[in-house]
This record gives C-alpha cells, structure tokens and sequence, in this order.
C-alpha cells in the first residue's frame, strides 16, 4: 500500500522530512504546506516537483492524504494536529506533542476517538543506541537501574518559541522515560537566562517510582555539540554518544568498557518515519506514539513550574 503523505512546516526540520518521504518508496509525498512563500520557493528550488501550497485546507481537502507529518513551531502543534486528526488524518507531529498539557491530553483522546495514529517526533527513541541500551536494561545486563546521566549542547534555531528545556532536555527527558520505563514522579530543575530572557542552561533532576534518578543537563550557551547519555545500574554502565558514530554505545560491566558491536545503522529520522509508516499500515507499535509523547509533556511542564519555583521539587501531573 502506498500512503500518500504531506509536510506541513518547510523549514529546517520540514526540508529533512521532505528529503527522506521522497526516497521512501512506500509512501508518496503530495504536499509542502507552509505559511511563507519564501520558504516554499525554497523547497521548490530544493526538490523540483513537489507540489506546495501557502493553506492547510489543500491537505485537509485531499482525500488521497492520508497522513501529515507537522514540523511547524511548537506553539502551532496542538491547532495543526487537531485540525488533521478531526479531517480523519494520521499525525506525526514534531516534538513537543503541544506546550499546553491540556491540549497534549485532548490530542492523544482525539486520535484514540478518531482511530488514528497519532505519533511524537521524539526522535532520540528511534536512535539504534538508544534502543540497544534499552535492551540492555531489560535483559538484566546493567542489573537495576540506578541513575541516568545526560548532557546535551547545542545552538538554538533562530525561530525557536520554546525555552531550552522544551528544545533540547525534551530528548533527554524521553530517553529518561525509555530506559526507566516510567514517568518520573517528580521533578526539579534550576537554569539561566539569555540575553533574551528566555532559559538558555537548565539542569533536571527526575525522581523515577523505582527509585532510580535521572540528571539531566541541557545547554544553548555551550562551546560545542555534544549528544551523551549514560544509564548506570548495580552491575554495569552503558554509554551513548550519538556524535560517536564508530562506537556509539560502550558498556562496562566492572571489568573495563568494550564497544557494543552488534548496534545498527541507520539515519534515525528515516527510522522514524518508516516506524509511522508501519504504525499506519499495519498498527505496529512505537516508542514513540502519542501517550509517550504525553507522558514527556507532563515533564516538561513540571520542569517549568520548578524553574518558576527557584528549584523546588514539583510532583509530574497525572496523565
């Protein structure tokens, strides 16, 4: 079956997805929607061919679209995704699922009542080290899990409407919740302002029901990229380092750390994109579907409400 598609959002991210839908035999790409013409003469310059339109009603109204992927300014996701679940659309919306919890939440009962697939472009789940160090986990290879450590830095997009937390800990947040397979009970984070008022350095700390923690640092003020995350248990330690991509996962099980050799390749955008495909066509699961997504909103509005609060620990509200 092929499932005709659409990209709303042609910035960046959009230009990424639209660059990967159009390699993908299994599917057929039948719209760009974007506000500005701007960046729809870019995309037209980019990808000849590719049929672009300034309203969502171009897509709303093709009865051959049968799923949107939304890559717009997060601000927009919870209209654009309403919008297209209620059209009888499948979604996969760019991480966050919505700022507004109360929007993520009508969202996921949206796409349950519409009988849709509603995915989170929680990217970081689709990671190949990711999911093999999760692997690890469940097998017992780590023993219990104590403790996850993160740190991520980079520069923000020059049209972010997001803090640093809802930009670049929301990965972490998800990988947190991936190997922890819970949601954390509680939350506390202190950060730093930019130049622009907005909080540019945040450090969390997540409060796991098994008692494990997660501490997470996220950073737009760094001097260099750096992507690592590291899940500590009784009897061993995995590294990830998505920027190593000889050796992106290291395990130590107290004897010294040796390289992972069985992790698979792959961009994990594409990986992302064939997962919804699957989830579409067949209803395969995902690390990454719409209560997952829910679940990494719930964080991250606690992570807020403890930045307003100075630090404080704040309980994650219930889904």
């Amino acid at each position: 079956m092929t499932i005709g598609i659409a990209v709303v959002g042609a910035g960046r991210w959009g230009s990424n997805h639209i660059r990967n839908l159009l390699a993908m035999p299994r599917c057929r790409l039948r719209w760009v929607c974007d506000t500005s013409p701007a960046a729809l003469v870019a995309i037209g310059q980019r990808f000849p061919g590719v049929v672009t339109a300034q309203r969502l009603d171009n897509v709303l109204g093709d009865a051959a679209v049968q799923a949107v992927v939304i890559a717009a300014p997060a601000s927009a996701h919870a209209a654009l995704a309403t919008a297209c679940l209620q059209a009888g659309k499948h979604v996969l919306v760019e991480k966050p699922l919505s700022t507004v919890l109360d929007d993520a939440r009508a969202l996921v009962a949206a796409a349950e009542r519409a009988g849709r697939v509603l995915h989170v472009g929680h990217l970081c789940l689709h990671e190949p080290g990711v999911q093999r160090i999760r692997r690890l986990i469940e097998d017992g290879a780590l023993g219990p899990l104590c403790v996850i450590d993160t740190d991520r830095t980079s520069q923000p997009g020059a049209s972010l409407d997001v803090n640093v937390v809802w930009d670049l800990a929301v990965h972490d947040i998800s990988i947190a919740n991936f190997w922890a397979g819970a949601v954390p009970l509680r939350v506390a984070a202190v950060g730093t302002t930019d130049p622009s008022g907005r909080v540019a350095v945040v450090s969390a700390l997540l409060q796991y029901p098994s008692g494990a923690l997660a501490r997470l640092r996220a950073s737009w003020l760094g001097p260099a990229k750096v992507r690592r995350a590291v899940a500590t248990g009784q009897c061993g330690v995995a590294l990830f380092d998505a920027l190593d991509r000889a050796a992106p996962v290291l395990f130590d099980d107290g004897k010294g750390p040796y390289a992972v050799d069985d992790v698979a390749a792959g961009e994990p955008l594409r990986i992302e994109l064939e997962c919804f495909l699957d989830a579409i066509a067949d209803g395969a699961p995902s690390p990454a579907d719409g209560q997952a997504g829910l679940d990494v909103a719930r964080v991250l509005v606690a992570a807020d409400r403890s930045l307003a609060a100075g630090g404080a620990l704040v309980a994650v509200a219930p889904h």
